[in-house]
C-alpha cells in the first residue's frame, strides 16, 4: 500500500486539530514504516544490522493514534477529535474508536489507543474492559494498552510532507515511539 492516504489522514487531521495539546503520536505499522524509512534515509544513523539487511518498509491501511493521558481526560479534547473525524467524513468501524474512511487509494483507517491512565488521574475516566474515555458525555474512545509505557520518553521525530485531501501542500511533526515501548506493545 503506498503511504499517501496514511499521510494525507494524518495531515487532515492535525489541520482540523489546531489546539492539540502535543504532536501526534504514530504507532502500529505506519509508526515502524516512518521509522525504517527514516533510517534508509540518514545513511549516517548506525543500526544493529546494515540496512541492506532490512525486509523492505510497509504498513498497514490504519494509523495507530497513541493519545496521551491529557486528551484521555479531557472531554473537551476527546470531543474536538470526534468531531474532526465526523468532519472528515470517517464512519465508526468498532464504535468510538475504530474508524475507517473510503479514499480514492481505498480504505483507511484510524484507530485510538491510550497508554494506562496514572492513578492520580483515574477519578477523570471511566475504563471498561479496553476502552477508556473521559467521565462526561463523548462518543469517542480510545483502546486500553496498558503496555505502552513511557510513550513520551525520547520518541523519534519526523515531519511528514505531502498533500492534505484538498490538494493543498502541508507537512506535520509527528513523533514515533521509542524502541522499548515498541517491543513491549
Amino acid at each position: 500500500m503506498s503511504m499517501d492516504p496514511l499521510v494525507t489522514a494524518l495531515l487532515d487531521l492535525a489541520h482540523e486539530l489546531p489546539e492539540f495539546p502535543r504532536p501526534l503520536l504514530v504507532g502500529g505499522g505506519f509508526g515502524l514504516y516512518l521509522k525504517q524509512r527514516h533510517l534508509e534515509d540518514d545513511r549516517d544513523e548506525r543500526t544493529l544490522l546494515p540496512g541492506e539487511l532490512w525486509p523492505p518498509a510497509r504498513a498497514t491501511e490504519d494509523v495507530d493514534l497513541l493519545l496521551p493521558t491529557e486528551v484521555i481526560v479531557s472531554v473537551d479534547h476527546m470531543r474536538s477529535i470526534r468531531e474532526a473525524l465526523d468532519r472528515l467524513g470517517y464512519e465508526p468501524e468498532v464504535n468510538y474508536f475504530q474508524f475507517v474512511k473510503t479514499t480514492s487509494s481505498g480504505p483507511v483507517k484510524i484507530d485510538l489507543l491510550t497508554c494506562d491512565i496514572p492513578e492520580e488521574l483515574s477519578e477523570h475516566v471511566k475504563i471498561k474492559s479496553m476502552r477508556v474515555r473521559p467521565t462526561g458525555d463523548v462518543q469517542l474512545h480510545a483502546y486500553l494498552t496498558r503496555e505502552a509505557i513511557e510513550l513520551w520518553r525520547s520518541p523519534s521525530e519526523f515531519v511528514l510532507r505531502g498533500a492534505r485531501s484538498d490538494g493543498s501542500a502541508d507537512e506535520l511533526r509527528v513523533f514515533v515511539p521509542n524502541a522499548f515501548t515498541y517491543l513491549l506493545m
